[in-house]
């Protein structure tokens, strides 16, 4: 469903999709604080789900982070052009969902994307309400990191999906919020086996 090789994305299995997207922004801030002693800079849209607008703003209190949160059209869309005139040298990541859960508008995520990878920083795209529903290539569309929710296209309820590049874990050298060594470190616990095998029909 994600049209991507499995030998360049990792699948990190988490309780749902709020627990990826704070995972992504999380551990995308922590490990650019980490090697370059700078506090990091984050894109995203002013009517993104209730998890990444709380956890963004959970960071600035804590000045862990910078975060632009960019007002929609009156489509409720997020203009890529936008997007691009709030890059500074320290972006480390663009967040903006494809298709949003309360008003329905689709994105230009492809565009959205072309513009993050022309500045070298990685997009994150919460693709809960678009994931199943339509066809979508990670790498045609430059998504480095993508939320997936399967409650919503007939998997049980407390289960989700974080699909990462590799070379987004590996260059800016991601790690778990949840310690343990369970899915390569970057999600810790016993993975819930009886979930997972409800969604494998869902995945075919």
């Amino acid at each position: 469903l994600a049209h991507c090789d499995a030998k360049d994305y990792t699948v990190v299995i988490t309780s749902g999709a709020s627990e990826s997207n704070c995972l992504i922004l999380r551990s995308t801030v922590e490990a650019y604080r980490f090697h370059t002693n700078k506090i990091p800079h984050i894109i995203t849209s002013s009517i993104e789900h209730k998890s990444i607008m709380d956890c963004c703003n959970d960071m600035v209190t804590k000045k862990l982070a910078v975060v632009s949160f960019i007002d929609p059209d009156i489509y409720g869309c997020t203009r890529p052009q936008i997007i691009e005139k709030e890059i500074t040298e320290n972006t480390a990541l663009i967040s903006i969902m494809i298709a949003n859960n309360e008003i329905g508008c689709i994105n230009n995520i492809k565009e959205i994307g072309r513009i993050a990878h022309k500045h070298k920083i990685p997009l994150h795209t919460d693709a809960v309400q678009y994931f199943g529903k339509y066809r979508i290539s990670l790498p045609e569309y430059n998504i480095d990191a993508m939320t997936v929710s399967l409650h919503k296209f007939h998997g049980p309820v407390g289960i989700g999906l974080l699909i990462v590049n590799n070379n987004f874990i590996e260059g800016y050298g991601l790690n778990g919020q949840i310690s343990g060594t369970q899915q390569n470190n970057l999600r810790g616990g016993t993975e819930n086996i009886a979930a997972i095998s409800a969604c494998i029909p869902t995945l075919k």
